[in-house]
């Protein structure tokens, strides 16, 4: 089939620093490319074609619209991964034949309100979780593909040594837990890494403030780390820990698979779908109360590594494009939901 991936414009495909749409649509586009179909994505200037072709845009995402849009009647199927998915309007408006599917990640459809005015959205949850908060919010079907830990980069070796720190890995907000883990750390006296998004983050002032109390020895802050030291912190880390405060940041997981795949437990709060990957007592502790996370950093050493790395198999490369596969196929012959 020709297929038309349609990424977000905050960075090409192929950059230093993890951003997890668009890391999921190049490998996505790859393994299709690989498979024999006929892939083109639309993506960022300065994405270089891989397995597949590169349509480069800039700018923001109504104004790089009007120069694929002229594009669309020529493929099979448009897989729409954009943030704000103008393919829906023009498909209302213009185009109602446009065989569209529109997976979301979480921060895209949390911003729906009511449901696309067009008889199939063809939505694509990250998590069952996400897909019954979000069925039941609009009044429409959601399908399920779990994303997959993004790969270990070629020639990575990992300390042979773990160390005796807490990692915590994910944007500096509110929601994410940051401060409960720095506070984790602060009662127990164990040290703790923090590492993600500090800059492009919803309240400046939260994060100043949280990074006032990082003293450099119990509690470091690496910020924004680039891929290679991203997994360098997994795989020393005595554990990820992640008190997550909201439903929607705990929607994917991907971070969580991260830790699994370096063989590194979880520390969490039942959230989202932490459920769907974390088994309580086997590749990490799922908490229910801010209050037992202490005691689950405790008992940590009992998970086992082993444990962990077989958790992050079930959700790899292959089997995400396989369903994408499958319900690529169920639009093209008109079997919508």
């Amino acid at each position: 089939m020709k297929l038309l991936l349609i990424s977000t414009l905050t960075k090409p495909l192929q950059t230093e620093f993890y951003g997890p749409v668009e890391s999921h649509v190049r490998f996505v586009a790859k393994e299709l490319g690989k498979r024999g179909h006929d892939v083109w994505v639309v993506a960022l200037k300065g994405t270089q074609p891989e397995e597949f072709k590169v349509v480069e845009v800039e700018g923001e995402e109504g104004k790089a619209f009007e120069i694929y849009k002229k594009m669309l009647n020529q493929f099979d199927a448009v897989m729409d991964f954009s943030s704000l998915k103008y393919t829906i309007v023009h498909k209302h408006d213009e185009n109602p034949d446009l065989k569209l599917i529109c997976p979301c990640y979480p921060y895209q459809a949390i911003g729906y309100q009511t449901s696309p005015p067009i008889p199939f959205p063809n939505f694509i949850a990250t998590s069952d979780a996400m897909a019954q908060a979000m069925s039941a919010k609009l009044g429409c079907a959601f399908r399920v593909v779990h994303y997959f830990p993004s790969p270990i980069p070629d020639g990575f070796e990992a300390s042979k040594e773990r160390s005796d720190r807490l990692l915590f890995l994910g944007r500096f907000e509110k929601t994410k837990g940051v401060q409960e883990a720095v506070d984790l750390a602060r009662q127990l006296r164990i040290g703790l890494d923090l590492a993600g998004e500090d800059v492009l983050v919803s309240d400046q002032r939260f994060t100043v403030l949280l990074l006032q109390k990082a003293d450099g020895r119990l509690v470091r802050v690496y910020g924004k780390v680039n891929e290679s030291l991203k997994h360098e912190l997994l795989a020393k880390a005595k554990a990820l820990v992640l008190p997550y405060l909201e439903d929607s940041v705990a929607w994917t997981c991907q971070t969580i698979l991260e830790a699994f795949q370096h063989g590194i437990p979880v520390i969490t709060m039942n959230r989202g779908a932490v459920n769907e990957f974390v088994k309580n007592g086997t590749n990490g502790f799922v908490c229910n109360r801010l209050e037992d996370l202490s005691e689950a950093v405790k008992k940590i050493d009992e998970i086992k590594s082993e444990a962990c790395i077989q958790s992050a198999k079930e959700f790899n490369l292959e089997e995400t494009v396989n369903k994408y596969q499958s319900l690529i196929r169920q639009v093209v012959e008109q079997q919508e939901w």
